[in-house]
């Protein structure tokens, strides 16, 4: 019916080093973190021919990874780009006074030769797949970002996908 805090944080520790111990036979301890905060990104939207000279282009921000996330989460965004960008990983509202809310600057290159080579293929509406990684440290990353596109043939399969990898 009582549960004192610290006995119950020893017996999870124990537990927990038994189970990573070859020594014990234990069930599957599973242990998993959540993200105390919001994590967003953010990037500038692509110029579009008919902006005005020198008009400053907006910023978008989207939320990454939820207040609550799991770590260890994937998530895939996608892109309609044709030159290469950054993406800017923050915390949306500071933890603490004077604490830090920037966490990863990242910068996909090798946008325009990606899809040049996939429209020479013969890829139709190429998108940009950037997969970012909420790490089981609470550490954000981009692992990977490709270009994708559809192949349109007249044949009677129809389509097919083609990709190709970024830096």
């Amino acid at each position: 019916m009582n549960v004192n805090s610290d006995e119950a944080a020893v017996l999870g520790a124990a537990l927990h080093g038994a189970s990573l111990s070859r020594q014990f036979r234990t069930k599957n301890i599973k242990l998993s973190d959540i993200s105390s905060y919001d994590v967003q990104v953010s990037y500038l939207a692509e110029a579009k021919s008919t902006d005005a000279p020198g008009a400053t282009p907006r910023t978008i921000s989207s939320l990454a990874f939820a207040q609550g996330s799991r770590t260890g989460t994937r998530k895939t965004l996608t892109f309609r780009r044709k030159n290469d960008f950054s993406l800017a990983f923050s915390y949306k509202e500071p933890p603490a006074s004077e604490f830090p809310v920037e966490l990863l600057d990242a910068r996909i290159s090798g946008v325009a030769e990606a899809l040049a080579n996939i429209t020479e293929v013969g890829g139709v509406d190429p998108v940009i797949k950037a997969t970012i990684l909420f790490s089981e440290s609470g550490f954000v990353s981009v692992p990977e970002a490709i270009a994708y596109a559809e192949i349109k043939d007249d044949s009677l399969a129809g389509a097919s996908m083609s990709s190709c990898g970024l830096g």
